[in-house]
């Protein structure tokens, strides 16, 4: 059975009625659905339509908390690919477990990278390598972790 995640946040939209008037509402966007929460009001004075985008502001934050972001505008969205993204929680989790285990008595701070990343990439030293370079972590050569292996094994 698969899991499905969507990505969802909350915006300020101003809709144009058939009448003219300007109905300001709070819309929270899931996948590809936009659900109006809640309608503010409408207008068709420009004044008062401003004044119910900045309360429509403050609802949103009031009630469901500040965002982190707004959308991004479409020409950023463009830039965004999936190597963009940094997943943190096997990081979280098993640095909880390495500090619990009292590894971090040892104070290598590459001994903890090189534990966790066999942990979620098993594979060899050189794939170790490119794994810590290409998700930000450090970027180390393979040589290094040759000369660490070895200094810690003479311990």
């Amino acid at each position: 059975m698969g899991v499905s995640a969507y990505i969802y946040w909350m915006f300020v939209r101003q809709k144009i009625n058939r009448s003219g008037s300007v109905s300001v509402q709070i819309v929270q966007k899931v996948g590809r659905i936009n659900r109006v929460v809640r309608t503010i009001g409408c207008s068709t004075d420009l004044v008062e339509t401003e004044k119910l985008v900045s309360q429509a502001q403050y609802e949103k934050e009031r009630i469901y908390g500040p965002t982190l972001f707004d959308p991004l505008p479409v020409e950023d969205l463009k830039n965004v690919t999936n190597d963009c993204i940094r997943v943190i929680g096997p990081d979280l989790v098993f640095s909880k477990l390495y500090s619990r285990i009292g590894f971090d008595a040892i104070g290598e701070p590459l001994l903890k990278s090189l534990a966790i990343s066999r942990l979620t990439h098993p594979g060899s030293k050189l794939k170790l390598s490119e794994y810590l370079s290409v998700t930000g972590r450090d970027s180390i050569s393979v040589y290094s972790i040759y000369r660490f292996l070895d200094k810690i094994s003479d311990r």
